[in-house]
């Protein structure tokens, strides 16, 4: 028929809420990286770099059983020294 479409499918809208949504939140989370980074005064690649050796701290400090560790930061000159205690 010409002229007629055909209705989206309850299957095809809940799809296309759901990639909508996924969109809304990459967006607000690239947002957020974004203000986290310009109160930091750090770049964003350098800010991501800082906490993925964070997060591979943490892993090794969980690999070796130590589940409660407290991490201490100090600054020293031109260096920033974080330690696990």
């Amino acid at each position: 028929m010409q002229g007629h479409e055909a209705e989206e499918t309850l299957a095809e809208t809940m799809l296309r809420q759901e990639r909508q949504a996924e969109e809304r939140a990459r967006a607000a989370a690239a947002k957020r990286a974004a203000r986290r980074s310009r109160a930091c005064g750090t770049p964003v690649p350098q800010a991501e770099e800082l906490g993925k050796a964070l997060l591979e701290l943490k892993l090794a400090l969980a690999q070796e059983g130590e589940t409660n560790a407290k991490l201490k930061i100090r600054r020293s000159g031109r260096q920033v020294i974080i330690t696990a205690t």
